[in-house]
Formats: C-alpha cells, structure tokens, sequence
C-alpha cells in the first residue's frame, strides 16, 4: 500500500518540516567524533604518561594487594576496588532518591507544587 502526502507539512510560513536536519546531521556527526577524538587523546595521554611506572612496577601494579612504600612495593587494587564499591553505593543511592522523586512529582505532587520542582 502506498502512502501519498499533499505536499510539504509546513512548520512555520514558508519553511518545510525537515529543512535543518542535513546541519542537525553533520552537526551531530562532528560532535560525536569530537567526543571519540578526545577520549582517544585522554587515553594516548595517559599511556604515554604511565610509561615509566609500568615500565618500573610492570602490570602488577594492578593486581597487587599491598602497598609498602618504604620496600617499593605498591598495588593499587584495594584503591580500584574501593572506589568502584564507592561509586556503586552512590548509583544506588542517586538511582533510587531520583525514582522516587520522579514518581512523587508525577503521580503523587499536586500541580502547584509539581511545576516549580521540575
């Protein structure tokens, strides 16, 4: 079944639905690929920054669980671990405090108050 449309839908007076999105398009592409580059760079800078304590310690220093600085011996595990236990307990607590705001604000908030918070 074919579908047939009666011309242009019209937006505003004399302009056609649609006409911005090759600049929305190219626009979007090349922030995007701003994005890629630049943490593309983040992560170069930060190898070529780490070369020489890898080079020293070696991969090691990942896994490691003990940090003793007095005989060279450095992990960085139990800091990895902590600080993703850390951020996990702060997505929990961010997730479940904005549900339920979300949810007070559409169903329960009466309409003076529910415009002014959101």
């Amino acid at each position: 079944m074919a579908v047939t449309t009666r011309g242009p839908v019209l937006t505003r007076p004399g302009r056609a639905a649609g006409s911005g999105d090759p600049l929305f398009k190219r626009l979007t592409l090349g922030l995007a690929s701003a994005v890629i580059l630049v943490v593309g760079a983040m992560l170069a800078n930060m190898a070529w920054e780490s070369r020489e304590s890898l080079a020293r310690f070696g991969w090691s220093f990942l896994g490691g669980q003990v940090w003793d600085p007095v005989h060279t011996v450095y992990g960085a595990l139990p800091f990895i671990y902590g600080t993703l236990i850390t951020s996990l307990i702060a997505l929990l607590l961010a997730g479940t405090i904005g549900l339920g705001a979300a949810l007070f604000l559409t169903e329960i908030a009466p309409g003076w108050l529910r415009t002014p918070l959101s």
